[in-house]
């Protein structure tokens, strides 16, 4: 089931990048976005990973650059 949104941030926690903390809506969110953006690039990694989802995703530092925010608001 594809969950619709309108340009809706949505933030998901994980406890040291846990997956057994991840809710079933969190995994559910993660699988349909548009957008991924980590906190940490192998903490990111192996949490998509271990719950098969296999997107490209930004890091938060490298998203701060004014030219990426200007990439992701066109989003």
């Amino acid at each position: 089931m594809k969950i619709e949104f309108q340009k809706t941030l949505v933030l998901v926690s994980v406890s040291l990048g846990n997956p057994g903390d991840l809710t079933a809506r969190a995994r559910e969110l993660l699988e349909h976005s548009d957008i991924l953006i980590g906190e940490e690039s192998q903490i990111t990694s192996k949490l998509l990973k271990s719950i098969l989802v296999s997107k490209q995703f930004f890091f938060v530092m490298n998203i701060l650059l004014p030219k990426k925010l200007e990439i992701l608001g066109k989003w």
